[in-house]
């Protein structure tokens, strides 16, 4: 380290034009001293600057080369005429890897995907963004589907691209199973409207029928009593229709999801009904059946009326 400074302090003295002799007096010393310290702290913070940068640059051109040899897919650099100055992989187990680079990429693709390239890589190279594209066919790639991006850079001045061949089999694939599943569910979808539409028509028939003989047993029976067993039936059926139609919209929708209509509903008439259908059950099982409606219930509640009455019927079934 003294030769060094030795050197610093004669450049620094002669360049203010003190001999060599006169460096020992001590006057001139001092200040001499001083701009050799500045001067070496400048270098010494320059070099650790340059180190740290250089040791930047090394990792991360470790990491390039890391990623490089191990990515999964064939990476190439080209040129703009399309050939190979450096490839990551041999693409084919038997071309080696050495006799690639230098090659051009046209001799290993069919002529249908050498039109294609040098399209994308044209373009990309005149707009500077990426192309991507699927191969046609497979000249010297194992089997499979894959997709080629190219991606346009500078390097010293000279436009290049480095071009991504992936092995997107697995997509594919996945791709076919959720088309088939999805065309399974509107198959299976489909099946079941079917089968809804029909059973609805055919239930709808035998409804209509009794309903229409309920309606006939109170014309011929004008009484009191035959309209209090015969309205419950009524309402059953109407019901029952009710519940067809909304399998069918169901079944149409594929959703569990149910549109509630609010109308004024006579809550006294639902109980009525109710207790006149239920109480043949409840005697059959030894219990008697009764409704007790309080003072404050309203008789008119707006709600509704059709998934109320599922509800009851549900309550007084279990």
């Amino acid at each position: 380290m003294k030769y060094p400074l030795a050197l610093l302090l004669f450049f620094c003295a002669y360049s203010h034009g003190i001999s060599v002799t006169q460096l020992h007096e001590p006057k001139e010393v001092p200040w001499l001293l001083l701009v050799a310290s500045v001067l070496i702290v400048i270098l010494s913070c320059a070099l650790i600057y340059l180190y740290l940068v250089n040791r930047r640059l090394l990792r991360a051109k470790y990491k390039l080369h890391i990623l490089w040899r191990h990515i999964p897919d064939v990476l190439l650099e080209v040129d703009s005429e399309g050939s190979i100055c450096a490839i990551n992989q041999a693409f084919n187990d038997d071309i080696p890897l050495e006799s690639v680079v230098g090659c051009s990429c046209y001799d290993f693709l069919s002529k249908s995907d050498q039109a294609l390239f040098r399209h994308h890589l044209q373009n990309a190279l005149h707009t500077g963004q990426t192309e991507q594209y699927e191969l046609h066919s497979k000249k010297y790639l194992k089997g499979g589907s894959y997709r080629q991006q190219i991606v346009p850079f500078y390097l010293e001045g000279e436009m290049r691209a480095l071009v991504i061949t992936s092995d997107v089999s697995d997509h594919k694939e996945a791709e076919r199973i959720l088309k088939q599943a999805r065309h399974q569910a509107e198959e299976n979808t489909k099946s079941k409207v079917q089968f809804i539409s029909k059973m609805s028509h055919e239930v709808r028939t035998p409804l209509e029928a009794i309903n229409n003989m309920v309606g006939l047993i109170e014309d011929v029976y004008q009484s009191d009593e035959m309209r209090q067993y015969s309205q419950p039936l009524k309402t059953s059926v109407k019901h029952l229709q009710r519940i067809m139609e909304d399998m069918k919209t169901l079944a149409r929708t594929d959703s569990d999801a149910v549109r509630l209509e609010q109308t004024d509903t006579s809550l006294w008439n639902m109980l009525d009904d109710l207790e006149a259908l239920y109480s043949t059950q409840a005697l059959n099982k030894g219990l008697r059946l009764r409704m007790f409606v309080t003072a404050d219930v309203p008789r008119v509640v707006n709600v509704d009326g059709f998934r109320l009455r599922q509800v009851m019927y549900n309550l007084l079934n279990n």
